[in-house]
């Protein structure tokens, strides 16, 4: 699952770039651009990369690939595939619905803690005069105590997304995008981005 999700990612990336590149530059349907993104119920700001492509007046395609900031121990990953419908345009403001494909992917690393082995006191304590009492102490709770500790889980999950957007001609090939969109899945979480899109 997780190579199939690397590779539709890394071939959505290359589709983007090869259309950059093979459109007319002032006659251009890509737009790609960074952003700031607020995930609700995961409580995390991440930075998004997105790509949108201008099928035509009333239909886009875009892709968006967000990385939130670890939190608690934990760190998500997001990459979205949507369609979006045109429902108002003029020569400054795009408004547009969306829906589409959400992958999110979690990770949860305790990391590893490090604990006195009982042997140590052995050593450090054996001329000492509290050198019985503490290695007896210690080799009761033997079983409480290990050199290192350690928590690490992560998996991938797969959602529906649906919501809308606006777009806003702020100079000739830049714009101001906003996006509001909910994931329904075994995560459910709302997803408020804004950010730069630049016409290539």
């Amino acid at each position: 699952m997780k190579t199939f999700l690397k590779k539709t990612l890394i071939i959505t990336l290359v589709l983007l770039i090869s259309g950059v590149y093979a459109a007319n530059a002032q006659n251009s349907k890509i737009l790609a651009g960074a952003g700031v993104s607020y995930a609700t119920d995961l409580n995390s700001l991440g930075i998004t990369l997105r790509g949108d492509y201008l099928i035509n007046d009333a239909w886009e395609a875009g892709a968006d690939f967000t990385f939130f900031f670890e939190k608690d121990y934990t760190s998500w990953k997001a990459f979205d595939l949507n369609g979006h419908y045109v429902f108002m345009k003029n020569d400054k403001t795009t408004l547009y619905g969306l829906a589409g494909l959400n992958f999110t992917f979690w990770k949860v690393d305790f990391g590893s803690y490090s604990y006195y082995d009982p042997s140590d006191y052995d050593s450090y304590y054996s001329d000492s005069y509290y050198g019985d009492y503490l290695s007896d102490y210690y080799n009761a709770y033997d079983n409480l105590y290990s050199s290192s500790i350690g928590y690490e889980a992560s998996g991938t999950e797969v959602g529906l997304n649906i919501g809308a957007g606006a777009r806003i001609n702020i100079s000739k090939q830049l714009y101001l995008n906003g996006e509001m969109k909910y994931t329904i899945g075994n995560y459910n979480y709302l997803t408020i981005n804004t950010g730069v899109l630049y016409n290539f």
